[in-house]
């Protein structure tokens, strides 16, 4: 079993505790650090939904049914990476109209997801005629679409090493 990061609360702790003191929390964070909460995927996602921990893959492979949140798990995880700094990521899928309905615009997609605490670290703009997410004030940083048809485009050098 590979490793998972440690979380000092989570939504479903929370859920077992009584609503005066899940009140009482929220009222010590402050509203400041309760809309941040909101944004949190640490603190919504569950285990099975964060990538592992350690850094010793390169391949994270969620095999699950509808809802169970592949989507938002890895535009989390892509969100994640784009703050800590990787330039270019490859987002796949098997039609470039899949990409965009439900990797960007989707109620989980890159553009729902990412929310005003992220800017200008992430963008809230794509360019769908070059299949380009690109980040706020750019830098080199993007994620750029592929689709199966478009394999041959899609080279080792695209995709980022997270080491």
């Amino acid at each position: 079993m590979t490793a998972r990061r440690q979380r000092k609360i989570t939504a479903e702790a929370l859920r077992g505790l009584e609503p005066a003191k899940v009140k009482k929390l929220f009222d010590e964070l402050g509203p400041i650090k309760t809309e941040e909460l909101k944004h949190d995927w640490n603190f919504w996602a569950r285990d099975n939904q964060l990538a592992p921990e350690d850094k010793d893959w390169n391949t994270w492979f969620i095999n699950a049914g509808r809802g169970f949140g592949k989507t938002r798990s890895g535009v989390e995880w892509v969100r994640e990476n784009v703050k800590n700094g990787v330039k270019r990521i490859a987002a796949v899928a098997s039609t470039n109209s899949d990409i965009e309905r439900v990797m960007v615009k989707g109620e989980s997609g890159f553009l729902s997801v990412c929310w005003k605490g992220d800017r200008p670290t992430l963008v809230r703009r794509w360019a769908s005629l070059n299949g380009r997410l690109l980040r706020g004030h750019s830098l080199g940083r993007m994620v750029r679409r592929y689709s199966s048809s478009q394999q041959r485009n899609l080279s080792v050098s695209v995709v980022p090493s997270l080491n």
